[in-house]
């Protein structure tokens, strides 16, 4: 290839010719290498699970959560039990080295000392947290929004139950339906209420029954699959022999239906099941269940169809004896996490990352997050920000304080800088062609999925989007849903 290059000032905007380096679709994301050829913007990735950054504060907890909270904050959310019994909420952001954690002040969400297991999610359409948690043997919750990491406002504190329940309560956010699902057990039933947010308060639908079992108070989780539009549950049923079992939920306005339930893992003898936890995997539109069975972790890939779901064979990730887990799912790198602290030895905190492919995932090499101390009810949540997983627990070893980590799981690089992106392909090429590149004032009119008036950027795999990645390069403004003004 010659490299020739040509100008030409077309309707519309500028044009730029050039021979490819490889095959172009129109519509690509195109640089200009350094002799003159082009070639469509490209990410590699490489592996490269590892903890980056850990710090810890002397608070001493009980039992805590941690939530990404995507406000012009940047930061994420801690929320905590106290040893008292009073619950708080801390926002903290990570800098851009990946090497600080920023702690705001401490906030109290509850200032009596009955609190139980604190958990929350983000309301994207409300714009505010939902904290949900046990207090007083009732589950209730309330809205929570920062103005600085400083300052938090609450909601009315509003009862979802005014009996006896669980102290364990799960919850998760169904993006299309705009609400929130409540999971907890009473009188030994497992049940699930919808939470509406409306300003700052909090309201509740009609209680529904997931089971009539005696569910593990203890042993559930819930995850919402964007793509089915659907919650998924797992629980076990002590009932028949501390199974595990799972059903797919469907919110309609402030109710929920479930469909028939699935076995996930039978048991035998003396063994049962318990630390259910679900992660959805959005580049393969799957659920992920992890759980300990006859002293062995394992992981089991979920499709939905319907009301149903159906898993994939079990794949064993690690024996022996251990405390609980958790587990977070980075969309960014399309890798799982499992976090886990052993009960022998030093008592060391690992992890293993997997890969889900087809109805199959698999798993690497364990990582060390600590190699001595006794880590409790870890909680695991991808921070969007920064594109790393937070890891929030508690050492057991040390007085209960907090302990946070910042997990990343793969090196993304690309040929793209902030210098040679150069516009978007003008029709579809073969290598080595002579292809027609749309630059700067030009209308791309080859793209899908824009919103009219929203500046996009460049992303290191090609793709646009309206955050900057890094490098930070800007695609141009669209102004419909195909079409792009280039910029650059």
């Amino acid at each position: 290839a010659s490299g020739a290059v040509s100008w030409a000032d077309a309707a519309g905007g500028a044009t730029f010719q050039a021979t490819t380096d490889g095959a172009l679709a129109d519509g690509d994301a195109v640089i200009v290498k350094s002799n003159g050829e082009v070639t469509k913007v490209v990410m590699t990735q490489t592996d490269n699970f590892s903890v980056e950054y850990n710090e810890s504060l002397s608070t001493n907890i009980q039992a805590q959560s941690v939530i990404d909270y995507p406000s012009s904050l940047n930061g994420f959310v801690a929320f905590y039990k106290l040893s008292g019994g009073q619950g708080r909420v801390r926002h903290m952001t990570l800098d851009a080295g990946i090497s600080d954690f920023t702690f705001g002040n401490e906030q109290d969400v509850t200032t009596s000392g009955t609190m139980q297991d604190p958990q929350g999610v983000y309301d994207t359409n409300a714009q505010k947290l939902l904290l949900v948690y046990n207090n007083g043997n009732t589950i209730r919750s309330r809205t929570c929004t920062f103005s600085d990491v400083h300052t938090a406002a609450f909601g009315t504190e509003a009862e979802a139950t005014t009996t006896t329940s669980s102290n364990t309560v799960k919850v998760c956010y169904d993006d299309n339906a705009q609400k929130s699902a409540i999971f907890y057990t009473r009188s030994n039933d497992y049940k699930c209420r919808i939470a509406t947010i409306s300003g700052t308060s909090v309201s509740y639908g009609t209680e529904a029954t997931v089971s009539t079992n005696n569910i593990s108070e203890y042993d559930f989780d819930c995850v919402y699959d964007a793509n089915a539009q659907k919650i998924v549950t797992a629980y076990v049923d002590v009932t028949n022999n501390y199974e595990l079992r799972c059903k797919v939920g469907t919110i309609s306005d402030t109710s929920i239906s479930f469909g028939t339930e699935v076995t996930v893992q039978t048991v035998s003898g003396s063994t049962s099941v318990d630390n259910p936890v679900l992660t959805y995997d959005s580049t393969n539109n799957k659920v992920v269940v992890f759980y300990r069975h006859d002293d062995k972790y394992i992981a089991r890939v979920g499709t939905i169809s319907g009301t149903s779901i159906s898993f994939g064979t079990a794949e064993e990730i690690v024996s022996g004896s251990f405390e609980r887990m958790s587990a977070g799912y980075d969309p960014d790198k399309d890798r799982h996490v499992m976090i886990y602290s052993e009960s022998t030895g030093d008592e060391p905190t690992k992890a293993f990352m997997g890969t889900v492919s087809g109805t199959s995932i698999s798993f690497g090499n364990a990582l060390t997050v600590d190699d001595d101390k006794h880590a409790f009810r870890p909680s695991v949540v991808y921070h969007a920000h920064r594109k790393r997983l937070i890891h929030f627990w508690g050492n057991n070893d040390v007085s209960n304080r907090m302990e946070f980590n910042a997990i990343k799981t793969a090196d993304q690089t690309t040929n793209m800088t902030t210098g040679n992106f150069i516009g978007f392909s003008d029709g579809a090429y073969a290598d080595d062609a002579t292809a027609t590149i749309q630059t700067v004032g030009s209308i791309d009119d080859a793209q899908s999925g824009l919103t009219a008036g929203n500046k996009y950027y460049v992303q290191k795999d090609g793709s646009l989007s309206t955050t900057a990645d890094t490098p930070s390069v800007v695609a141009g403004t669209a102004v419909s849903a195909t079409q792009l003004i280039i910029k650059g």
